[in-house]
């Protein structure tokens, strides 16, 4: 929650803000961007977390879709950011074109990375996924290429040792860099 925090803080995102997430996954950030009185937007490349995203933000325009193309107006958006999302588009840099198309000039764009693969746990989540040979391309195309039961099958033994025992939850400590910049 500090890093979505952090995020939104430094695109500015605020009361009346166009907001658009990329990579939006379940709608986290875009709940906690309608909380400040933001008007919500999203694209991601999963139906499953688009329709948790819904679920959670009825009334915003979620959209499927891959982030290297994106299906919104030039201009559309005050703010624009990707959490965890940018690293795992095939071509990055396309991608950042997109999202700066969209932004409108002087708007902000704010994206965050994983830092160094050694002081982040979720680290083990890559390296499991690399085994696929899609780590790049994030779960999503990772379910569609080699199917959920392979995706399961390398990551359930990766994850065993971020679970509490008797909670089943996960969690993993990671550290995050992020850059912001104006059009």
């Amino acid at each position: 929650m500090a890093l979505f925090a952090a995020v939104l803080d430094a695109a500015g995102v605020g009361a009346g803000t166009r907001v658009l997430d990329i990579g939006c996954g379940s709608g986290l950030a875009l709940v906690l961007a309608a909380q400040r009185g933001a008007v919500p937007a999203g694209i991601d490349i999963s139906p499953g977390l688009l329709g948790i995203a819904r679920e959670r933000l009825p009334k915003a325009d979620l959209r499927y879709g891959d982030m290297e193309s994106l299906p919104f107006a030039a201009h559309a958006f005050d703010a624009v950011i990707g959490v965890s999302a940018f690293q795992f588009a095939g071509d990055p840099l396309r991608a950042l074109g997109e999202a700066a198309w969209v932004l409108r000039p002087g708007g902000r764009l704010v994206a965050s990375l994983f830092a160094a693969p050694e002081r982040c746990q979720s680290t083990v989540v890559h390296e499991a996924m690399s085994t696929l040979i899609l780590c790049s391309a994030g779960g999503a195309r990772a379910k569609e290429a080699a199917g959920e039961a392979a995706v399961r099958e390398v990551l359930v033994p990766a994850l065993a040792q971020f679970e509490d025992s008797d909670t089943g939850v996960v969690s993993m400590d990671n550290t995050f860099r992020w850059v912001a910049a104006s059009r």
